[in-house]
């Protein structure tokens, strides 16, 4: 992840924590922001490839759901190559109760929208 990132976006939910990161990385006019994912304050994910859609600000909630859709996304939702770089402990996340609360908690925001 490159140093020079700054805090963008902090959401918190039922012992879930996202960080967002505004980094300046730009490719073909899409921002690309860094990101931590923890779940009561255990560090699942982490990275620097969250492209959120124009159609939103990159602070914006639907930006938040959107990376948390991806997240929580288990093997028989998407393509097994999804999957391929995933640790252990990641895994073992996405398989769990809490990858489904996650869920049920991006559910009722879209059905709030």
């Amino acid at each position: 992840m490159e140093n020079n990132r700054e805090l963008i976006k902090l959401w918190r939910k039922d012992g879930f924590i996202l960080r967002l990161y505004y980094t300046g990385k730009r490719v073909d006019g899409r921002y690309y922001l860094s990101y931590e994912f923890k779940d009561h304050f255990q560090p699942i994910f982490k990275g620097d490839d969250y492209s959120p859609s124009p159609l939103y600000a990159i602070d914006s909630l639907q930006s938040v759901y959107g990376l948390l859709g991806f997240l929580s996304c288990k093997p028989g939702d998407t393509d097994k190559e999804y999957f391929e770089k995933y640790t252990p402990l990641q895994m073992k996340w996405v398989n769990s109760n809490r990858c489904e609360d996650l869920q049920l908690l991006i559910s009722d925001f879209e059905e709030r929208r």
